[in-house]
């Protein structure tokens, strides 16, 4: 047998894989999230086992925090727009005026009629509508999550060591150590990865909130907080999440000055994210390839749309732990790790140069 015939077959496999995640993506992607919400709440779960608790109650119980956590979100978030909501009159009132000004402006700039411009904005307000009305799809994948995900939880939280087992039965005794050190390596790469996620969105939040402030924006605490979750979509969450303060600014305030300075921030606090903040708190958690995870990021999108440019960057960490470890698959291990892995980051410098600087005194 030729020696290529081994990675034709594997690339097939893999062609496969992604076909299958993308026919089924309805059902895998809510059961994929229920899984790595099991693998951050274990630890949880497992303090409540040793105080007496059952798997099953503790399984019940993380749920339960998870729901409580989401709900305290919404409850955030539709506080907060009661005070958007309010500013609506004269926000229409603005939206006119604005709009006024940019047919005038296109008149005498251009030559444009007001019948042109009428129909270009009608075109364009048909074209909002028509996305709007895309969402029901949307909505009905979410309403297949919410069954589904809470009930993959319990039975991944519940039955882990049942699941365990059958990985275990799939592979020949002698590998069941490595096995055993895969789970947990992957459980590991996960926990960081989440973890790290919710660390960069308090520090964004933190940093959009105090910035919108002080230039003088309305409703900081809503926009500062929406920038920095859209933040966890790649490319297309940042650039919304920064469209969103600027265009009510630019509407809201007498003078174009504001938007310009929110515009100047959202530029400056992006380029501090992606190659400080990120890089230092989540990156170098995950031991990836960075080329390996801006692949992972387009081929989401393509697969699973905005969802899959944060899931697949997960899944791709976890792929790697996965080639690591199979032999046939070794080389592919070695491509999706990070060369640069064992590199100092930052935060390691910083607190290197702390604990030289107190040995000192």
């Amino acid at each position: 047998m030729p020696q290529y015939f081994k990675y034709v077959v594997i690339l097939f496999g893999l062609s496969l894989f992604v076909f299958t995640l993308y026919i089924g993506r309805n059902i895998i992607v809510p059961v994929y999230v229920a899984s790595l919400l099991s693998w951050l709440m274990v630890p949880f779960s497992e303090i409540l086992e040793k105080k007496g608790v059952s798997r099953k109650m503790g399984a019940i119980l993380s749920i339960l925090v998870i729901i409580i956590f989401i709900a305290l979100i919404t409850w955030f978030f539709v506080t907060q727009m009661r005070g958007v909501t309010s500013d609506l009159d004269v926000m229409q009132q603005k939206l006119i005026e604005f709009k006024q000004g940019v047919f005038t402006y296109a008149e005498q700039r251009f030559g444009l009629t007001e019948s042109q411009l009428q129909g270009a904005s009608q075109r364009i307000s048909e074209n909002v509508k028509n996305f709007v009305m895309g969402f029901g799809s949307v909505a009905s994948s979410l309403f297949i999550a919410s069954i589904l995900l809470p009930m993959s939880m319990y039975f991944f939280m519940a039955y882990r060591s049942f699941y365990r087992d059958f990985l275990h039965r799939l592979t020949k005794r002698s590998d069941k150590p490595k096995i055993k050190e895969t789970i947990e390596k992957e459980t590991d790469v996960v926990r960081k990865y989440l973890l790290g996620i919710l660390a960069v969105v308090a520090i964004l939040s933190v940093c959009n909130v105090t910035a919108l402030t002080i230039i003088g924006v309305e409703h900081a605490l809503l926009f500062g907080v929406v920038a920095a979750l859209l933040n966890i979509i790649p490319v297309v969450g940042t650039i919304v999440g920064s469209l969103l303060p600027i265009i009510y600014t630019l509407i809201m305030k007498d003078s174009i000055m504001p938007a310009i300075i929110v515009a100047l921030y959202f530029w400056i606090i992006q380029l501090l994210e992606s190659g400080l903040i990120t890089p230092n708190v989540v990156g170098k958690r995950m031991g990836v390839n960075p080329y390996a995870v801006l692949l992972a990021i387009f081929i989401g999108g393509a697969v699973w749309g905005p969802v899959g440019m944060v899931l697949f960057i997960p899944l791709t960490a976890q792929l790697k732990e996965l080639c690591t470890v199979v032999e046939p698959l070794k080389p592919f291990g070695f491509v999706l790790s990070d060369p640069e892995e064992d590199k100092k980051t930052l935060g390691d410098n910083i607190k290197e140069w702390w604990q030289k600087k107190s040995g000192k005194t």
